[in-house]
This record gives C-alpha cells, structure tokens and sequence, in this order.
C-alpha cells in the first residue's frame, strides 16, 4: 500500500505526497489494527466503533477505511466517516471487559505516542500530589528534566484505564460509500480488465 499510494507504514492516517495524489488522487487513507479496534467494521459497509486517545483528530472528513484482519492482510471496508458517539467516553467496566492483548497493544501506544507521554506525566502527576492534577501541574511534569515516561509502569497504565482515571474516546463509524474501482485495483482486477479488453 505504502509503495503504490504513499504514506508512511506505521501511521493511522499516512500523509500521502501531492506527488502520489496527483497520480492516483486519493489521500484519506485510514488503517485500523484491529487488535487495538476490536469493534472496527469487519466486512464491507458494516457499522463499527473507532477507540481513539482522549483528544483524537480523527473525525473530520471521510476516510477510505482499510481493517487489518492478520499480518499483512488488509480489507478494505469502504469510505466512512466518524462521528464522537454518546456517552464520548469508554468506561472503566468496559476496558475491563477488553482482552489482554487489547489492553498490552494500549500500554505500547501510550509508551510508544507523544499522546502517550502526557497520560504517563498525569499519572506521575495524580500519584505525587494525591489529587486530579491541572492541565498546567501536568505540563509541569513533562517539561522536567528526570520525566521519563518508563517511569509508569504498564501495570499502573492499565489500573488508571481500568478505574476510569484514564479513558479512551469512543467514535461512531457509519459507512457511506463504497469504491469499486479501487476494490478493483486492490485485488489487481484493473490490470487484468485493461489486458482482455486490450
């Protein structure tokens, strides 16, 4: 995908070069794991849930949604858009009903994001002073030379998740078309078209 329509390998949504859109015209790409999307559209124009970080950018626009189902496989679902559902938030019972490979692949990202480093600095934050910290307390916090996100251990990560301290956003995805042609090129049907009617 990242060789023939741009876009870097290990992001969510991948900024494809105007180079590449100018060839294909396509740059509303978006690639969900489905280990960290449990709730994703698993076949075609189905409805799905998108579980995102407390502030995701991720709902404007319609994206051209790929799910992966295993390594190196990949379905295209369709053209969907997102909307911030009701209630916004998961809850605590919720993550806890989550496998543990839901929860290991969250604690990766919260290490791995710089979204991440901010949960790490207000649990740092929250443990010190016994208290919600403030937006400034936990800014504090990140810009301190001993701030080391490794500091929190993925067990505190999952227990702040867990007791609703920490939480995930939760999105509506409702499909609202769906490309053949480019299902077509997908699966390679284009190349083999243009050769019999050539």
């Amino acid at each position: 995908m990242s060789a023939r329509y741009g876009g870097n390998t290990q992001s969510r949504c991948p900024k494809i070069s105007q180079a590449l859109v100018a060839v294909h015209g396509m740059d509303d790409f978006m690639y969900l794991n489905n280990e960290m999307q449990p709730v994703a559209p698993s076949v075609p124009c189905a409805p799905g849930l998108f579980i995102g970080r407390e502030g995701s950018q991720y709902t404007t626009g319609i994206k051209r949604q790929l799910i992966r189902l295993d390594a190196k496989q990949w379905l295209y679902v369709g053209q969907y858009q997102l909307a911030r559902s009701e209630p916004a938030y998961m809850t605590a019972a919720e993550w806890r009903e989550q496998c543990p490979k839901f929860h290991n692949k969250w604690v990766k990202n919260v290490y791995a994001k710089d979204w991440g480093h901010k949960v790490c600095a207000r649990i740092l934050t929250r443990k010190r002073l016994g208290r919600e910290p403030t937006e400034g307390e936990v800014i504090a916090t990140l810009s301190e030379e001993w701030f080391e996100p490794k500091q929190v251990t993925s067990d505190e990560i999952k227990r702040e998740f867990s007791e609703g301290r920490e939480k995930l956003e939760i999105f509506t995805m409702k499909c609202v078309g769906y490309e053949n042609d480019f299902q077509m090129q997908l699966c390679g049907m284009d190349n083999w078209m243009a050769e019999r009617s050539a």
